[in-house]
C-alpha cells in the first residue's frame, strides 16, 4: 500500500489548516507554474491545489499549503497581487468542517395551520432560540412557506439536520406538516 504524500491530491499533513491559504479570482488561464512561483517567495509549498473542472479547464481557485504558517502569514500580509492580469483575493482557508458549523436553520415547506408558536414550541427541544423569522411573500403578510430559525448553539442546528450539510437536509412533522430543515448561513 502506497503511503500519503503530497502528489496525492487528498493528502492533508498534520495541522495543514494553519498553513493553507485560497486564492480566488484567478484568471482561468493561471497555470499552477504562475502560481507557484508568485507565492513561492513567501516560503515553501507544500501543496498546491488548482482546482479543475470535468474538462481539465482552471476553476479560478486554488488552495496553497506552506510548510510553515508564517508563510502563510506573509502571503496574506503581502494583498492582492495581479496574477496574469487579474487581480487575485487571498484569504485563509477555513475548514470545511469549521465552515459548515452555523447557529441558523432553514425550515422549508411551512404551510397553514402551521403558525410560529408551533416552530417555536417545536424546535425549542433542540435548545434556546433567539429569533424566528418567517417570510413574507408581500405586503399582505401571506407567508413564503419557510423561515429562518436562530439557535443559542450550533449543535441545536446539528440536531434539527441530523448532522447533514447541505445540500442535504432532515424532514420533520410538526402538526400534521412535513417541514424540510438545512443549515444556512448569514450572508456575509
Amino acid at each position: 500500500m502506497a503511503s500519503a504524500s503530497s502528489d496525492d491530491p487528498y493528502y492533508e499533513s498534520e495541522g495543514a489548516d494553519d498553513r493553507k491559504i485560497i486564492v480566488r479570482m484567478l484568471n482561468y488561464k493561471t497555470t499552477n507554474e504562475t502560481i507557484r512561483e508568485y507565492f513561492g517567495q513567501f516560503g515553501g509549498i507544500e501543496k498546491l491545489d488548482l482546482k479543475l473542472d470535468a474538462d481539465q479547464n482552471s476553476r479560478g481557485f486554488c488552495f496553497i499549503t506552506y510548510h510553515d504558517p508564517e508563510s502563510r502569514e506573509e502571503a496574506i500580509k503581502a494583498g492582492a497581487p495581479t496574477l496574469d492580469g487579474k487581480e487575485v483575493i487571498i484569504s485563509k482557508a477555513i475548514p470545511y468542517k469549521d465552515k459548515m458549523k452555523t447557529n441558523r436553520l432553514f425550515v422549508g415547506g411551512i404551510r397553514e395551520p402551521l403558525v410560529e408558536e408551533d416552530l417555536r414550541a417545536y424546535f425549542s427541544e433542540l435548545g434556546n432560540i433567539q429569533s424566528i423569522k418567517l417570510i413574507p411573500e408581500n405586503k399582505h403578510e401571506r407567508k413564503k412557506g419557510f423561515a429562518f430559525i436562530e439557535f443559542d448553539t450550533v449543535e441545536a442546528v446539528e440536531q434539527a439536520v441530523d448532522k447533514k450539510n447541505p445540500p442535504r437536509g432532515q424532514r420533520h412533522e410538526i402538526n400534521g406538516v412535513r417541514v424540510d430543515c438545512q443549515k444556512t448561513y448569514p450572508e456575509e
